[in-house]
Order: structure tokens, then C-alpha cells, then sequence
């Protein structure tokens, strides 16, 4: 199974099964035209490249973000009142270890 094939099958379940409310039908379409970029960024991380930072917006506050850590997330993203700095995942939404 491809790494792309294996995203889409493991995102599509997860997704589905998990917070069906995710995902409404705008963002599902924006994600699925990033899937190539992510598959990207995991097959990188997959080779060894420790310099992968992929964060993609999918609308509303909901980001796509494949990090080093052998994960891809899909969560709401907020941006500190008291701050200027950038955002930072919360805890709603769905992480997917690639060696599960």
C-alpha cells in the first residue's frame, strides 16, 4: 500500500468515525486538495528529512499539519489574545501516528 493510499484510507476512516463533525463538506474539499502536499511532506519525514514543517488552513480554524514527530493532525488552531505569536493546536481534532 502506497504512503497516499494509505493517507487516504486512514484519514477517511479516522475522520469519519471520530469527529464526523470535523470535517463539514467546504473543509473536506479543501483538504482533499492538499492530500498530495501532505503525502509530500510524510513520505520526507518517512526519509529521514528532519526539516519538514507542513501546515496547511482548511477553513474556519481547522488546519492540516504534518510534523517531525512521525504525525500528521488534523485539529482547530488559535491564536493567543495576549500575543502576536503565531497559532497553536488545541486539543480538538484528530492526530494520526504513521507507525500505528
Amino acid at each position: 500500500m502506497t504512503v497516499s493510499l494509505f493517507l487516504h484510507v486512514l484519514i477517511d476512516v479516522s475522520v469519519q468515525l471520530t469527529m464526523p463533525h470535523l470535517f463539514r463538506c467546504y473543509r473536506w474539499a479543501a483538504f482533499r486538495q492538499v492530500v498530495d502536499d501532505t503525502d509530500k511532506s510524510v513520505r520526507a519525514i518517512l526519509s529521514g528529512d528532519q526539516n519538514v514543517k507542513f501546515l496547511h488552513h482548511v477553513g474556519g480554524a481547522y488546519y492540516v499539519s504534518v510534523i517531525v514527530y512521525h504525525c500528521v493532525n488534523l485539529r482547530k488552531w488559535f491564536q493567543p489574545l495576549d500575543s502576536a505569536c503565531d497559532i497553536k493546536p488545541t486539543q480538538k481534532g484528530v492526530s494520526l501516528h504513521l507507525d500505528e
